[in-house]
């Protein structure tokens, strides 16, 4: 799930993977398989994807009641912390 909501993020955020995965400091592939749920970031590295995406690692590793909700409910909580951040 992590690696979904990264990839969902990003894209909320108008970022490429390849844009996220260098300004964290890894190559595309590594994002690409983080993303794609095949690799699982080390805490350091959670908490710099977290900090470049601007949303709390706890958003990262949200899990959903119903996934069939996941995508939408994912991006309420994005919209409600910019909102929160844009106070």
């Amino acid at each position: 799930m992590i690696g979904k909501n990264i990839k969902l993020i990003r894209a909320v955020r108008d970022m490429s993977g390849l844009e996220l995965a260098n300004r964290v400091g890894v190559s595309g592939n590594y994002m690409y398989l983080i993303e794609g749920g095949k690799k699982t970031p080390s805490t350091k590295r959670l908490k710099k994807i977290a900090e470049v995406l601007r949303v709390p690692v706890s958003v990262l590793m949200w899990e959903p009641t119903d996934p069939r909700e996941a995508d939408g409910e994912l991006i309420a909580i994005l919209y409600k912390i910019m909102e929160e951040v844009a106070k």
